[in-house]
């Protein structure tokens, strides 16, 4: 530990000895000054080049979700499956009321005296909506635009909160 009393710091590459507490020029605390400001700089610009490759990797990644999840999704078809078409009215005739109801499926605007042929009203309707609904921008699931004709909320309000909380969770399904 001799070498860190020593007053005088050898580099034994050049074989030179200089002093550490020798006499500074005159100018530098304006040399220190520049040096600082340039220290300064270069790590602004290094930061600012991070944070371009970071924003350039963050939208490249992004895109390459949304690419993924396109692919891997499968397309809208031009019409609901059957399938789909009687789940989305079963939970719509449940959250209608059922077989207590005076208005089977929740047909009120046209006049149906079976509760088939007021199936049969339910089924177009959804079926027509979800033709209407793609040709939309699609920012609400399928069952909200529904909802939203089905019930509107300017007629009852309470209605369609119940109506697009229910049917959905009736028919196991957010479209």
């Amino acid at each position: 530990m001799k070498w860190l009393d020593s007053r005088k710091l050898t580099n034994k590459t050049q074989g030179s000895t200089s002093n550490c507490y020798a006499k500074k020029s005159k100018n530098t605390s304006s040399n220190t000054k520049k040096r600082a400001t340039a220290h300064s700089l270069e790590k602004s610009a290094n930061a600012y080049r991070r944070m371009v490759v970071f924003g350039t990797m963050l939208r490249t990644t992004a895109l390459l979700m949304i690419l993924t999840a396109t692919a891997n999704a499968e397309p809208l078809k031009a019409s609901l499956q059957p399938e789909m078409v009687n789940r989305i009215v079963d939970a719509i005739y449940r959250a209608e009321g059922g077989a207590k109801t005076k208005y089977p499926y929740g047909i009120k605007s046209v006049r149906c005296t079976t509760p088939s042929t007021c199936r049969k009203i339910c089924e177009n309707t959804v079926r027509n909506n979800y033709k209407r609904w793609l040709k939309t921008d699609r920012s609400m699931p399928f069952l909200y635009f529904l909802a939203d004709r089905y019930c509107p909320p300017s007629v009852d309000l309470d209605g369609n909160k119940n109506w697009k909380r229910n049917v959905p969770k009736l028919a196991g399904v957010m479209l």
